[in-house]
């Protein structure tokens, strides 16, 4: 394992516990703040990979996380696949011809 992936697989072991841990999943939790924030969002037509809440999401996190940059994804199995792939974790399966 790189450098790189061993940090990795200690960071997400700080937050979430051993691998051989369970981790417990729940039910979102809005309040009306934040239902405010989605109706505005549907409301705006802005429901993909832009617009002013992914940009102001990727700020906070860059804020919270003191990186230099941050990138939205789709989802959690697209951001895990990035990280594996920056810690040469996994290998690139599609073959240029």
């Amino acid at each position: 394992m790189s450098e790189l992936g061993g940090e990795i697989t200690r960071a997400i072991e700080r937050v979430i516990g051993p691998a051989d841990t369970p981790v417990p999943l729940h039910e979102p939790e809005l309040g009306e703040a934040n239902q405010a924030m989605v109706r505005d969002c549907l409301a705006s037509g802005w429901v993909s990979s832009v617009g002013h809440y992914v940009d102001h999401f990727e700020e906070l996190l860059v804020d919270f996380t003191a990186a230099r940059h941050a990138v939205a994804v789709v989802n959690g199995t697209s951001a895990l696949h990035i990280c594996a792939r920056l810690a040469g974790l996994a290998g690139n399966r599609h073959r240029q011809t």
